[in-house]
């Protein structure tokens, strides 16, 4: 990398404003400490780091933060999504260390907010731990926007605009590509169904019927701008989801223990075969 991310995988935890590993959460330089003292003077400042407000708004972000700094518990994915014109991810741990460090010491002005106008141009950074998302919310590069109506303007809006083109970068690398296997993430699986670069989620929910008809599984494919579902009647064990591509587009096939069946968008339907 050219920009400031690549300063990062020399040293990890050694980022601009977010101290090193931690021997508790009160010497990280992120939420607890700042916070502290901030509180004890009688002028506060007029920037504070996206870490500041995260940890306020927050009850788990210490404890989040700290499995991060520590290297016992690194999300499992950071997620990019940009007002229905990209979503991707990252699962290099290094790479969900770095950014989270970066955006945890990024400069926003908490004493002057303005008021919002608009969602255009919004994205957002999501951590996942499997367990919860804590979200580094942005209003193009310049304002951070914690979805309460107002915004908050960022100090250096270069660094991230230069996070988020080379995370988006990263996350178009990991895009799910034609002839490889689906791995489920989160309880979905997830493919670009039509095409506009946006990964839609697909979840396969098995519906056992007993003896009273066959089984089979309930298909349902989402994102922000489509819902869709669809069935697979008479089976009862998926081997295999595996992402393919033709003329028509992308679509899936599901190999299970009846053969191999096809699952495509087609319009506004989910086509089952």
């Amino acid at each position: 990398m050219t920009t400031c991310m690549g300063l990062f995988f020399a040293a990890v935890l050694a980022i601009a404003g977010c101290g090193q590993a931690p021997t508790s959460s009160a010497s990280v330089a992120t939420g607890s400490a700042s916070a502290s003292a901030a509180s004890s003077s009688s002028a506060p400042a007029t920037s504070a780091t996206m870490a500041d407000y995260l940890y306020e708004h927050y009850s788990d972000f210490d404890k989040f933060n700290e499995g991060i700094q520590s290297g016992t518990a690194i999300p499992e994915s950071l997620r990019l999504i940009a007002s229905g014109e990209f979503d991707g991810y990252v699962y290099d741990k290094d790479v969900i260390v770095a950014t989270w460090n970066e955006l945890c010491a990024i400069k926003i002005d908490l004493n002057n907010p303005s008021k919002k106008e608009s969602d255009a141009g919004g994205f957002t950074f999501d951590f996942d731990s499997g367990k919860e998302v804590i979200p580094f919310p942005f209003l193009t590069n310049k304002y951070a926007d914690f979805n309460t109506g107002e915004l908050f303007s960022v100090q250096n809006p270069d660094e991230v605009q230069a996070l988020y083109d080379e995370t988006a970068e990263l996350a178009k690398k990991n895009m799910p590509k034609a002839g490889t296997e689906l791995v489920e993430h989160n309880g979905a699986y997830l493919w670009d169904a039509n095409g506009d670069g946006i990964l839609e989620h697909m979840w396969l929910d098995f519906n056992n019927n007993g003896d009273e008809a066959p089984s089979g599984y309930s298909i349902r494919l989402f994102n922000s701008n489509l819902d869709v579902s669809g069935y697979l009647d008479n089976t009862n064990k998926i081997e295999k989801v595996e992402l393919r591509e033709d003329a028509s587009g992308a679509y899936v096939v599901l190999t299970t223990n009846t053969g191999q069946h096809t699952v495509r968008l087609a319009g506004n339907e989910l086509e089952v075969k």
